[in-house]
């Protein structure tokens, strides 16, 4: 009874892995992504290029490699782009982690069959 409760227990966890695995970013999919998030006093900037080029700017600093790659994965964990647009709740939660006063959002990607899309959000003047 206990081997069996132990491969139970096993096959969760890796049923929860498995599923995990699935929802992560899939960047061989992708050409080329850019996201660039400006704000009232400084512009930020990730930059992808397949197979394995990331580039992060943060105002004149410029970081590469598996840095910018951690950065990039962060950011995107706020932007959807299974979404039609940039929504104002995921300009929110950007601003809530740390991106204060966002004046406009561009996300441009081109996926692996050439496809090419492009997302904008520009804060209303009031």
């Amino acid at each position: 009874m206990k081997n069996w409760k132990s491969i139970i227990g096993l096959a969760v966890v890796l049923l929860f892995t498995l599923s995990l695995d699935v929802q992560a970013f899939s960047w061989y999919d992708h050409k080329e992504l850019k996201v660039t998030i400006e704000t009232e006093d400084i512009i930020y900037e990730w930059e992808y290029e397949n197979p394995d080029s990331f580039e992060y700017e943060e105002g004149n600093t410029i970081v590469r490699a598996e840095k910018a790659k951690e950065s990039f994965d962060s950011v995107l964990t706020f932007i959807d782009l299974n979404k039609s647009i940039i929504d104002d709740d995921t300009i929110f939660n950007l601003e809530e982690s740390g991106y204060d006063n966002i004046k406009n959002v561009v996300v441009k990607r081109v996926d692996r069959n050439e496809y090419k899309q492009s997302w904008i959000w520009t804060r209303d003047v009031e």
